[in-house]
């Protein structure tokens, strides 16, 4: 695990719908629907830079600002809906409602930043595990030390992403504590696929202070410190070998920010973490991380990309219907609202459909 911060540098152990100012836009929507989203939008982006950069009051005073528009927009779209419900297709329905639940939904994330205060706000803007571009970023930052490894590897395959590790990983940030997470040790319980899996950990505040490259590289650092030869470290070592592990070909990464600090670490309001989950795991006592030799002259049938073994089977993404039994839920930060919203849209359009449409009739 790695620590930085201001004060104190030290080691220890959806597709198929369009989107229209920054939400999900319904298949059809009429002219008066597309102003309704760049007024809201305009709320939002005030909202946002209110929260990162202002005062409580002014926060309070945005908020106010965007909740008095969006329940205006809301009582629009909810009378065009009553008439929608009694002259139009279902299609046109559920389109004018989810627009609805779009705007309760972001609202609803918007009072849990404020809650949080500006930290809260950049809390939410934080990438997602879903998210392409970091996504990219992590698995190219593995990769680029691994085909760099001194001395050359004869054995070191390429790293891809992996869905469950990442939420896996999400789940652990979201505690908020400086150790690793115990479920680890657990064979088979850590992962859906892999009976083993490794983590590697950053700490540090304030949020600016992470970057993923930045990240990953202190923890390649540690390889001045190790000497591969008798398998010895004369520090700390272990994020370097984990990331020099050989057979670790999947990885998952999430970072979250902690407004109330991290445990055992700092009571810093921007705390960060920043944690990386690895299957199959490294770090097996007695074993060293690779096999010296010409790069990929141990691959085998495989393929040799930028000095990395690589098999597009085994880089292929895999997704798994499972979740954590560490998660937090819905509790504990802005993302994790967020994470419960999405998952429990679908029930709240349905009932809500419903409730409405029964109110139409009668």
């Amino acid at each position: 695990m790695h620590r930085h911060d201001d004060d104190d540098d030290d080691d220890d152990d959806d597709g198929g719908r369009d989107v229209v100012g920054g939400f999900m836009a319904c298949p059809q929507h009429d002219a008066r629907a597309t102003h309704q989203y760049s007024l809201y939008s305009g709320c939002i982006n005030a909202l946002t830079h209110s929260l990162t950069h202002s005062h409580t009051l002014t926060h309070i005073n945005t908020l106010t600002h965007t909740l008095s528009h969006t329940l205006s927009h809301i009582n629009t779209l909810s009378h065009s809906l009553t008439h929608s419900l009694t002259h139009s297709s279902v299609r046109e329905n559920l389109s004018l409602f989810s627009l609805i639940m779009d705007l309760l939904t972001c609202t609803l994330l918007w009072i849990s930043a404020l809650l949080s205060g500006p930290s809260g706000a950049r809390a939410f803007m934080l990438p997602d595990i879903s998210e392409p571009e970091f996504i990219r970023r992590c698995v190219q930052a593995h990769n680029v030390h691994r085909s760099r490894a001194q001395p050359p590897a004869a054995n070191m395959r390429s790293m891809s992403w992996d869905d469950s590790l990442a939420r896996g990983a999400r789940s652990w940030a979201r505690h908020c504590r400086a150790s690793h997470n115990p479920v680890l040790k657990q064979e088979g319980k850590a992962h859906p696929a892999f009976r083993h899996v490794g983590e590697n950990i950053w700490l540090g505040a304030p949020y600016s202070a992470f970057t993923v490259e930045s990240a990953v590289n202190s923890w390649n650092k540690e390889g001045a410190d190790y000497t591969l030869a008798n398998n010895s470290c004369a520090r700390l070592c272990g994020h370097y070998t984990q990331l020099m592990w050989a057979t670790s070909y999947k990885v998952g990464c999430a970072v979250h920010v902690c407004s109330r600090g991290i445990e055992n670490f700092s009571k810093h309001p921007e705390s960060t973490i920043f944690v990386c989950n690895y299957g199959d795991a490294g770090n097996v006592f007695g074993f060293t991380p690779y096999i010296v030799g010409l790069a990929c002259s141990k691959c085998g049938m495989e393929k040799c990309r930028d000095k990395l073994c690589t098999d597009p089977n085994r880089d292929q993404v895999k997704r798994y219907d499972w979740v954590p039994g560490w998660d937090l839920g819905p509790s504990g930060s802005a993302q994790a609202i967020s994470d419960w919203l999405n998952g429990s849209k679908l029930q709240l359009l349905a009932g809500s459909f419903w409730l409405l449409y029964f109110y139409a009739m009668h």
